[in-house]
């Protein structure tokens, strides 16, 4: 039977999976270019921009017995909706001059991201707290050991670096806020079930994202 403890292992798993991308790889060889990090930027800035309207989603549709995560959720919405604009902020500090990345076509990594957390959050809103665990444990566990790093290839201004180096800070405490809620979740042995398989495909596609950075 699938419980709290397979999502568990899932989110470490998947972070474990997500370490070992391209770009990553590139970071620590100190390959990195600052035209690799304006592309990731460019495409974080969708997934940014849309993460608040699926926590919200899968807030309101959330079952009467799970009303802290529904809480939780809309809660992080609010909490999320704003963080586009970090990236603004460091587009504007790397230099980018090209077409309005709010008038842009999403790439194609980043929408299939986005596409499949508005689908959790219609089909398995709980399963979007799950994917969020992962997205957060990420950010608090690799962002310390990888930010300087980055800094260090792309010889950019840590001005440049908002958006990374403040989800590696607030996504310490949201992490741990998740897992808390995930352990005392009441639910069925499928949606424990679709909770990690969220978390999986969640970590295979956000580190395209990544990848695809490396391709442009």
């Amino acid at each position: 039977m699938t419980t709290f403890d397979h999502v568990r292992d899932a989110i470490s798993a998947g972070i474990e999976s997500f370490k070992a991308n391209r770009a990553i790889e590139a970071v620590k060889r100190r390959t990195y270019s600052p035209q690799n990090y304006t592309a990731l930027l460019l495409s974080l800035y969708h997934q940014t921009l849309e993460a608040p309207s699926s926590f919200a989603l899968a807030g309101v549709n959330c079952r009467l017995e799970h009303r802290d995560a529904s809480e939780f959720l809309m809660k992080h919405a609010e909490e999320e909706m704003l963080h586009y604009r970090w990236i603004e902020d460091d587009l504007n500090a790397v230099g980018y001059a090209g077409e309005p990345v709010s008038a842009m076509t999403p790439p194609k990594e980043s929408l299939a991201y986005v596409s499949f957390n508005f689908y959790i959050a219609h089909r398995k809103p709980l399963a979007r707290i799950a994917i969020a665990g992962f997205l957060e444990g990420a950010a608090a566990r690799l962002g310390p050991v990888y930010g300087p790093r980055l800094i260090e290839s792309t010889k950019l201004s840590s001005n440049a670096f908002t958006f990374l180096s403040s989800h590696t800070i607030t996504d310490a405490g949201h992490s741990a806020e998740i897992m808390d809620i995930l352990a005392k979740l009441q639910c069925s042995p499928d949606d424990w079930r679709w909770m990690a398989r969220a978390v999986q495909t969640a970590s295979h596609l956000y580190k395209a994202i990544y990848e695809a950075s490396l391709d442009g």
